[in-house]
């Protein structure tokens, strides 16, 4: 069952202080090595190089998502649509793909599938309020 917040109500981000590896294990699970190669592949794919420099973040809604460190990128999402955004947006987009493809491969098996479902839901709906919306809903959707 889903358990993710309405986007009627405000969802905030907030930096996250800690090491990187906590961070992927509250946002992956047991499976955090697995998700951070996926995340890794996806910015390979939209961006066309993995950052080297990531800010983590924690939603209000129990959403977490990478952004590469910085001002803005130029992205090229899979289905064809191309923009400059901002970092954080840039990260949503990638994340959102992220858990996507991961769910995808995961399959209806429950637990990390679960979790997975759950994540892009968070992250979807804070997404949707985002300043950049548009353009990051264009570049899933």
């Amino acid at each position: 069952m889903l358990n993710v917040t309405a986007p009627e109500v405000d969802i905030s981000a907030s930096l996250y202080i800690g090491d990187a590896g906590s961070f992927m294990r509250r946002m992956f699970g047991d499976q955090s090595e697995r998700g951070a190669l996926c995340v890794e592949k996806w910015f390979r794919k939209i961006v066309g190089a993995a950052p080297s420099e990531f800010d983590y973040y924690e939603l209000s809604n129990g959403g977490y998502f990478v952004a590469p460190k910085g001002n803005s990128v130029q992205t090229e999402a899979p289905n064809d649509f191309a923009a400059d955004m901002s970092c954080e947006a840039a990260g949503l987009v990638v994340c959102l793909y992220a858990y996507s493809h991961l769910a995808y491969e995961v399959g209806p098996q429950g637990g990390w599938a679960d979790h997975l479902t759950n994540q892009y839901f968070a992250l979807r709906c804070y997404a949707a309020d985002h300043p950049e919306s548009a353009l990051i809903l264009a570049s899933v959707d």
